[in-house]
């Protein structure tokens, strides 16, 4: 699977701007915040940190993805689904 981005229940693919390696900047700017990297093996899942505080709605997509991970808490807002090596 490539790198997606989930937002409003939709899934669509995306690449970094560069075909290498997200930015932080980019990275911000894709989920609208400071960021928050979970790690989930192969891949981050990338979260706004300030996500619940800011009042986003629930991301049931990937909330599924941390429960998977026997991560018991949920996602809100915009998430991305990145393998890490498009992370340093």
């Amino acid at each position: 699977m490539s790198d997606v981005m989930v937002k409003d229940g939709c899934m669509r693919p995306i690449k970094p701007m560069n075909g290498r390696c997200y930015t932080l900047l980019e990275l911000q700017q894709l989920v609208d915040g400071i960021i928050e990297l979970v790690d989930l093996g192969k891949k981050y899942l990338v979260l706004d940190e300030e996500g619940k505080l800011k009042g986003k709605m629930v991301n049931l997509i990937a909330t599924g993805w941390l429960q998977q991970e026997g991560i018991h808490d949920f996602a809100v807002g915009t998430a991305l689904l990145i393998d890490k090596k498009h992370i340093k």
